[in-house]
């Protein structure tokens, strides 16, 4: 799931670059693809994930249930999922969990793309 998560992110955060120019075959399987791919992950979610690998397949639900016609549906469940999974990974004291300041700044940079995102 985390591995989908981060395709299903890529595929939509640079859409433009390669949709731009393609011909409607390739986007008709394209948006097939990832529609199939989106719905095997909220079947999936949450499972056994936990921290990184949890927060990457969130982001890509999310990007999907945003961009995807007929995904909204599901878009409370993933916003509570990582309101819950924040609560884990962000200490008190704000650090991260692991209290490995790279590991905090990878975070941080996905929560930014679910942040914009969202506005």
């Amino acid at each position: 799931p985390a591995l989908t998560g981060r395709r299903l992110y890529h595929w939509i955060a640079f859409y433009d670059f390669f949709g731009a120019t393609a011909d409607d075959a390739f986007l008709d399987d394209f948006f097939e693809s990832m529609m199939r791919q989106a719905r095997h992950l909220q079947r999936s979610m949450p499972g056994e994930l936990r921290g990184m690998d949890f927060l990457h397949a969130l982001r890509g639900l999310l990007f999907c249930q945003l961009a995807l016609p007929g995904q909204e549906a599901g878009l409370a469940a993933t916003l509570d999922h990582l309101e819950t999974l924040i609560k884990k990974l962000v200490l008190a004291d704000g650090t991260f969990i692991t209290r490995n300041p790279e590991d905090g700044l990878r975070a941080l940079q996905t929560l930014l793309d679910v942040r914009e995102a969202l506005k």
